[in-house]
């Protein structure tokens, strides 16, 4: 090989682009993976962590994990390749791995390997010593799979003891915990403490453990105190909870059974050495006694794969929650800290979070708009090459803030989610995102107390320099109102444009965007804000067509089709509303219940009350009626309909039409056959007329003329129209309009208004 060959084939292998080796093969196994660990020379027994990238997965099912890939997968040695005894506390969720081994005196560095080579088999005689380490209390967890008896011990021992749902495990403290340790979810868990208790002073001891649901305290393999059953937490030393034992100086094995069949979890163990006359100065155990003095918790070192130069590495830490009103689920905020090295180092940095969502930066803080398990990857390109690693992370809140007095706001999250682009999300996320500016809104149009009580003293701060001229505070306080009614007003309306224009782009532009339940459920709370708060229905029709487009269930397809159609109506094109309409009728079953289906008739016969088609009109409003099912008593739909009208009068009348409106369309879908009365109709001929939409107004009196000429509003209604019509400039319009009610309705009590109002109108021609 010429010198010049010789030289680049060296720079290549020194630039890691061309490997020695596909795998790290040590004590006659082999191995992808590779991290250092350097203990500082503390510890009889070390705890490290890391994240695995899906390289630790031998486990068939029913088998616990963490034995399976013990040597297998993963193997913990000296820098000179000498086996560690070591166990794998916990794997999962996601790529999560707790590893925990025995260091040699002096020695610090250790390797832990893992990971099973492409084309090659998991390590099958690798021998590990075995753990003789005593120190430190080990606490597991587990899922229960099956029922038992939480005022027996054998019995929730063997509930324990054959649970193939392995949590995990870890050394802790002593025994007393609010939460379980192992996972940020509330579920329920059985769980249990093992170790050796080193007794300095013997003598009488009195014990007490109290937990939510059972507990069970052994000592030298003999129960020693008990909290059988169902039950909180006491905070009483009760007879029967307080037991005393004798224990000499020494150490005695020590074992703590306990399970939680609910989402809350609480288990203590207290004790006093010779508590005469009784126990006054119960204290938890220290965790001394256990050794837990010699534990060491080491921080795991950057990646190092076999078969690649440089591997992205990462770990994340979760900062905090913030919940939303009604929902289970809280939008995560979590710190990502970039721990590549080698070539990985010297790229630029992509992050994808498994959510939609990316970023560029070397370290971002991200939102996770809900909880579960996110796919994340970092990736790292150079000029001439793109390493990346994905790691599945478990998102959840914390158990407790990390600073009370820091609790994150929902005003702090939204200045973080306004910004992302809400077109790459997934439908179930876009929903939580809309869901919080939903709660923003909440907020603003119905401050809690506090929120009033600050308010109120700020006004009163501001208007403090005018105290002393009450006339000039009188007069300056309105406008500072009437500035702060204009500035919360302006707010709801950006929240209102934010979901409904996030929702239209997210269903037209983004293809992959599925899933019915969230699909149907953004399109009707994005359509319904951007045709009934914002008064654009140009954005709700293309949120309704965007969404029937993208539905696979029929019925939910079908509903969008004729809300669509409606708003074609709202906007006086009866050629699309019948398009639309024909569309949303092939998605529908003839046997069909419930509301898309009634939505889809009720619609129907507004359309065919606008054509003229009087008979087929009413029949398909009978047909709405039928298909909604009626939830209440005939006398209580009355009473109901009474209460929405009521309510919907008294808006229209305060000028309140984003209240009227919310009641019209309640009352308008559960009540579709109100249609055929006239009221309803009515009422929202005054709303539009409200919000200067005249035309529409008097378009609505046609439609309940063809669909109902006897209705008992139909004199209200022409006077209505009429001067929508006026209003409208449609001067002739109105005169008809007026000569119908005196014509068609002689002995209305309108009569007289009508003519006068005719008798001005002619004069003034």
């Amino acid at each position: 090989m010429c010198l010049r060959c010789l030289i680049f084939v060296c720079v290549l292998f020194v630039a890691g682009i061309v490997s020695a080796a596909d795998s790290f093969d040590v004590a006659g196994g082999s191995y992808r993976a590779m991290r250092e660990v350097d203990t500082g020379g503390k510890g009889t027994v070390v705890i490290t962590q890391f994240l695995h990238h899906g390289l630790i997965n031998l486990a068939p099912r029913g088998v616990d994990p963490r034995r399976a890939n013990e040597g297998a997968c993963v193997l913990v040695t000296t820098r000179a390749k000498k086996p560690v005894p070591f166990k794998i506390l916990q794997l999962g969720p996601g790529d999560y791995c707790r590893i925990a081994f025995q260091p040699e005196a002096r020695t610090s560095t250790y390797h832990i390997y893992y990971g099973v080579p492409a084309g090659k088999s998991a390590a099958e005689n690798v021998k590990i010593p075995e753990w003789t380490a005593t120190a430190g209390l080990l606490f597991e967890a587990r899922r229960p799979e099956g029922g038992f008896d939480m005022n027996n011990l054998e019995s929730v021992k063997k509930a324990f003891e054959s649970s193939t749902k392995i949590i995990g495990a870890d050394y802790v403290d002593t025994v007393y915990h609010g939460f379980n340790p192992l996972t940020l979810r509330r579920e329920p868990f059985l769980s249990r403490y093992t170790g050796v208790l080193n007794v300095t002073e013997g003598g009488r001891y009195a014990v007490i453990t109290s937990s939510h649901h059972c507990s069970f305290l052994l000592i030298d393999g003999k129960e020693v105190a008990s909290h059988p059953g169902r039950h909180h937490r006491s905070w009483d030393a009760r007879p029967e909870i307080l037991k005393h034992v004798n224990l000499t100086v020494g150490k005695h094995s020590f074992e703590y059974y306990h399970a939680t069949a609910d989402d809350q979890t609480s288990m203590l163990v207290v004790w006093q050495l010779n508590p005469e006359p009784k126990p006054e100065k119960l204290a938890l155990i220290p965790t001394e006694a256990f050794g837990g003095g010699e534990i060491a918790r080491v921080a795991a070192g950057p990646l190092t794969l076999a078969d690649e130069a440089g591997a992205p590495d990462f770990e994340f830490r979760i900062m905090g929650s913030v919940p939303l009103p009604g929902n289970d689920q809280q939008m995560v905020a979590v710190q990502f800290v970039n721990k590549s090295a080698g070539m990985a180092a010297r790229g630029k940095y992509t992050w994808t979070f498994g959510d939609g969502l990316t970023s560029e930066d070397n370290a971002p803080g991200h939102i996770f708009l809900k909880p579960g398990i996110y796919s994340v990857e970092l990736a790292s390109q150079t000029a001439s090459h793109r390493f990346a690693t994905v790691n599945r992370i478990e998102i959840e809140p914390l158990h407790r803030p990390l600073d009370l007095k820091k609790e994150p706001t929902l005003e702090q999250y939204l200045t973080v989610i306004e910004k992302y682009d809400t077109a790459k999300l997934q439908a179930d996320a876009l929903l939580q995102l809309i869901e919080a500016y939903q709660a923003k809104i909440d907020r603003i149009l119905n401050p809690s107390a506090s929120e009033l009580a600050a308010a109120e003293a700020a006004l009163i701060e501001g208007t403090a320099a005018t105290e002393e001229r009450p006339a000039a505070r009188e007069r300056n306080r309105p406008r500072t109102q009437i500035r702060q009614m204009s500035q919360e007003q302006e707010e709801v309306a950006k929240y209102r444009r934010l979901i409904a224009q996030t929702i239209r782009n997210a269903l037209v532009e983004n293809p992959d965007f599925k899933g019915d339940a969230a699909v149907y459920k953004l399109a009707l709370m994005g359509g319904g804000i951007a045709r009934d708060y914002l008064h654009d229905p140009k954005l709700a029709g293309q949120i309704f067509v965007a969404a029937a487009q993208k539905l696979t269930f029929g019925e939910f397809s079908a509903e969008c089709f004729a809300l669509a159609a409606e708003v074609s109506l709202e906007m006086q094109n009866r050629d699309a509303a019948k398009r639309f309409l024909e569309q949303a009728e092939r998605k529908t079953s003839k046997m069909g219940q419930g509301r898309p289906i009634s939505t889809f008739y009720r619609v129907q016969a507004d359309y065919l009350a606008e054509i003229g088609q009087g008979e087929e009109a009413r029949k398909s409003l009978a047909r709405a009626a039928e298909t909604v099912g009626a939830r209440n008593q005939y006398t209580e739909q009355i009473a109901l309909q009474g209460s929405a009208s009521r309510s919907a009068e008294n808006f229209i009348r305060e000028k309140n039409y984003d209240r009227a409106i919310e009641a019209l369309r309640t009352w308008q879908v559960e009540y579709p056959a109100a249609a055929y009365d006239g009221y309803i109709t009515l009422l929202f001929a005054r709303y539009w007329m409200g919000r200067d939409q005249n035309a529409l107004a008097a378009s609505l009196v046609n439609r309940q003329m063809t669909l109902n000429p006897d209705s008992a509003y139909l004199d209200e209604m022409l006077l209505a129209a009429s001067d929508a019509q006026l209003a409208a400039g449609n001067r002739d319009a109105a005169l008809a309009y007026l000569s119908t009610l005196i014509k068609d309705h002689p002995g209305s009590p309108l009569v007289p208004e009508a003519k006068e109002k005719l008798e001005k109108m002619k004069s003034e021609e």
